[in-house]
Order: structure tokens, then C-alpha cells, then sequence
């Protein structure tokens, strides 16, 4: 008994291994999967990337007013007190509507990608992106309104019209 099980588990393994090395795929879940990944189960990453999905939740960014390039933000603090872990620093200058950002700073690092600071900001000024590639050979992982808003230039706005 023991030993049949073993020859049925190693014989549907050698099965997927030939199948995948061959490329003869067939159908799964109804559909065809894509002949350019080379099989079931690998991609090869750094060549090939696959699409993230619509929902993914990736690193921070900063949208910009469309029609005058100046960031959305207002420094209005309420991603600072949305956060639950105090990764997100605000700094502005000036009063009322001229109210501007003049700092604003993010902790990679300590952020868990809950997304209350984005459902927190009433100017949709902050969004998370696609972006999963975060690794680094600095320890600086505190990034700044530039790096923040070069990530919202980069990821931007999707095809519906609305950001990430």
C-alpha cells in the first residue's frame, strides 16, 4: 500500500514535469495558458514579469494636478493620523486653500500597505502603486515627495480614468 501510493505521487509528478518541459500545457481552468511563459509552473523573472493584479497593493505614490503639474497633496495630515504604524510625515506652509506640501516623507520600511491613508485622503493626492520591486542595497528606505511623485508619474492613472 505504502509503497503504491509513492509510485502514484512520483508517477504524477514525472506526468507535470514532461508536460511543462514540452510545453503541452493543454486546458486548465477553461482556458489556454500563455504559450510565451514556457509552461505550467515557471517564469523566468527578470526577463519575464507577469501583470500584477488590479487590487495589488505596492508602495506609496503621489498624484499631480493634470492640468497644473503641482502635487494634489494639501498637508492637510489626515494620512498621519489614518496611519496605524506613523510611517507617513507631512510638512506645509501657507493657510487655507494655498495651503501646499513643502515635506512629506515615508517609511517603506514600517508601512504594511493597509491603504488607510488612501481612503483617508480627501484629494487624491496619494494612492498605492504597482510597484513590487522594493528592494534595495541602501538602508534608506524613507522616501521623500520626489521619489514619491516620480512613482505617481510612472504608475499614474489607469486605462477607467481613475488612479491605482
Amino acid at each position: 500500500m505504502f509503497i503504491r501510493g509513492m509510485v502514484k505521487g512520483l508517477s504524477v509528478t514525472l506526468k507535470h514535469f514532461v508536460q511543462s518541459y514540452l510545453g503541452h500545457t493543454g486546458i486548465r481552468d477553461g482556458q489556454r495558458p500563455d504559450p510565451t511563459l514556457g509552461g505550467f509552473f515557471t517564469v523566468q523573472y527578470p526577463e519575464e514579469k507577469l501583470p500584477m493584479f488590479p487590487r495589488f497593493r505596492g508602495a506609496l505614490m503621489h498624484l499631480r494636478d493634470p492640468e497644473t503639474g503641482e502635487p494634489n497633496c494639501t498637508a492637510c495630515n489626515l494620512c498621519v493620523r489614518a496611519c496605524p504604524q506613523q510611517c507617513i510625515e507631512v510638512e506645509g506652509e501657507g493657510k487655507g486653500k494655498e495651503r501646499k506640501v513643502t515635506a512629506y516623507r515615508y517609511d517603506l520600511a514600517r508601512c504594511i500597505f493597509c491603504r488607510l491613508c488612501v481612503e483617508s485622503c480627501n484629494f487624491n493626492a496619494i494612492e498605492l502603486s504597482q510597484e513590487y520591486e522594493l528592494s534595495t542595497y541602501s538602508r534608506d528606505m524613507v522616501w521623500d515627495l520626489e521619489k514619491l511623485l516620480a512613482l505617481g508619474d510612472q504608475y499614474g492613472v489607469h486605462e477607467t480614468g481613475k488612479a491605482w
